[in-house]
């Protein structure tokens, strides 16, 4: 597994085509506003790829192979517009900061209908 941290500020895109495995790619919004923003794709590669998203920043990036959407709700509150993210399966999240952190209003799966929270 190869987990890649600490994204520069500067970095527009990603992509583990060639990683040979899994990739855990962790991008904090808060010190990098341009790899997640509307019009970038983020393409994970063979393996079980996860995107972890921190900060309070909105990431509405499109995404490829990328199989898990990761949140810490202890350290992040960010915004995730998932409508462009093809293949995503699993979604991970821990400790409810506040009643922002986890919200899904209006996810809509094809398999399992609409998902209310509470």
């Amino acid at each position: 597994m190869i987990v890649i941290g600490g994204v520069p500020s500067t970095a527009s895109g990603f992509t583990a085509a060639s990683a040979g495995g899994d990739v855990t790619l962790t991008v904090d919004t808060d010190s990098n506003t341009v790899m997640l923003a509307s019009g970038q794709t983020i393409t994970g590669g063979a393996g079980f790829d996860s995107l972890s998203v921190q900060g309070s920043g909105i990431a509405a990036m499109s995404s490829t192979s990328i199989e898990e959407l990761i949140f810490d709700g202890s350290t992040s509150e960010a915004i995730v517009r998932a409508t462009g993210m093809a293949g995503l399966n699993t979604l991970t999240f821990s400790t409810r900061r506040n009643k922002r952190a986890i919200d899904f209003g209006n996810w809509r799966s094809s398999t399992y209908g609409k998902c209310d929270h509470g």
